[in-house]
């Protein structure tokens, strides 16, 4: 597994080196290849409650902690500042609260179970470029 963001002398350069010599050693092997980007900028505003929940529940979690995760993720509601004018409140159905210190531990558990299924693709390598 290769980590290139935050890693001292690594960069974009060496992503993409690493990037094309697996396109070609995939091409040379006459097997296709692909590639998966997740753009992980707006994350946190994506995330579905219900399916956030029934991860946890597959995962194993008691229900009281997946109804705390659900209650944590939904109700809640935003308003929008312009001026002096503040909006009628407004309902908000996904997204987990940024700046939570909980948001990233319930990212990564929600995140881990598509990781653990790309470990057991055939003729994978599972390469991860931080920001």
């Amino acid at each position: 597994m290769s980590q290139f963001g935050s890693c001292p002398h690594h960069n974009a350069i060496d992503a993409v080196a690493t990037l094309v010599h697996h396109i070609q050693a995939t091409h040379l092997t006459g097997h296709a290849g692909a590639l998966f980007l997740f753009n992980i900028a707006s994350f946190f505003d994506m995330v579905n409650p219900k399916h956030t929940t029934q991860v946890f529940r597959l995962k194993g979690f008691p229900m009281y902690v997946c109804d705390w995760i659900h209650s944590f993720l939904t109700g809640r509601t935003v308003s929008l500042k312009m001026g002096t004018h503040i909006s009628a409140p407004c309902a908000v159905y996904n997204g987990m609260l940024q700046g939570s210190p909980l948001s990233p531990i319930l990212s990564a558990l929600y995140m881990a179970s598509l990781l653990d299924m790309a470990t057991c693709w055939s003729h994978k390598d599972l390469n991860i470029i931080y920001r």
